[in-house]
């Protein structure tokens, strides 16, 4: 297994990860490997985006945009029809 040594950590940063894994009943080690698998495992925002536009344009590819043959304008005169006093 790699490993991964930071050095020059600050002080702060270090005491508030130490308290935090003494709380957790765990090894600072243990702690900082659960925290980077945690960030690791979790998609960035940009991450999001380009899985959504993708799963978008495979949609559209396939003719299942979601929106019907009027597209969007057709959802929202369809959603306009149902309310009380369009």
């Amino acid at each position: 297994m790699p490993n991964i040594l930071i050095r020059n950590v600050n002080e702060l940063v270090h005491a508030r990860l130490t308290a935090r894994a003494k709380a957790a009943g765990m090894s600072l080690q243990q702690f900082c490997m659960t925290e980077l698998e945690k960030s690791a495992a979790a998609q960035s925002p940009e991450e999001a985006v380009a899985d959504i536009r993708a799963s978008l344009r495979d949609l559209v590819e396939a003719g299942q945009s979601g929106f019907g043959p009027n597209g969007a304008a057709g959802v929202v005169r369809e959603l306009r029809g149902e309310l009380p006093d369009a």
